[in-house]
């Protein structure tokens, strides 16, 4: 009798522990917009990974290409802390954690963290809209058209 309970358990649980963090809603533009503090086009000029305690997190240097939420510090810089990087021979990916890269051209929707002068990525990876020649992803939108839909929300957010 024993097995046959252990073998229901199995066969119930199975099924949602490979896909549990593949279980994330999906974020519509409109809460990512709401819920920044600022948003920015700029460029990711490097990024800095430590270890505090056991867990190892980054901070990426974006250059600020434009803001269309918030203000900026005066040297146009915005720096993001995100979970997960390598120190040393130890590295730590935390799934569903934005990663940002040197080099890339990104859309970040951004929450100021208390006392600092970081930010965090709203939403996690939801938040990080990589630029690719002009076009925005995972949307597949022109740049302009992504931005000209965020322009449009903070307006109704304003009016509202």
């Amino acid at each position: 009798m024993w097995q046959l309970w252990i073998a229901s358990l199995i066969i119930l649980v199975l099924p949602f522990t490979d896909n549990a963090p593949a279980m994330m809603l999906e974020i519509p533009l409109e809460e990512l917009v709401r819920e920044a503090d600022l948003i920015v086009v700029g460029a990711v000029e490097s990024v800095k990974s430590q270890k505090g305690g056991e867990m190892i997190f980054s901070l990426a240097k974006i250059r600020v290409k434009r803001v269309l939420k918030g203000k900026v510090p005066s040297e146009g810089w915005v720096t993001v802390e995100f979970q997960g990087g390598s120190v040393a021979e130890e590295t730590l990916v935390v799934e569903d954690s934005p990663d940002y890269k040197p080099g890339e051209e990104v859309v970040a929707f951004l929450k100021k963290l208390s006392d600092s002068n970081k930010y965090t990525t709203v939403g996690l990876f939801q938040g990080k809209h990589l630029i690719k020649e002009g076009t925005v992803l995972p949307e597949n939108l022109p740049l302009e058209t992504f931005l000209e839909q965020i322009e449009a929300l903070l307006h109704k957010e304003k009016t509202e």
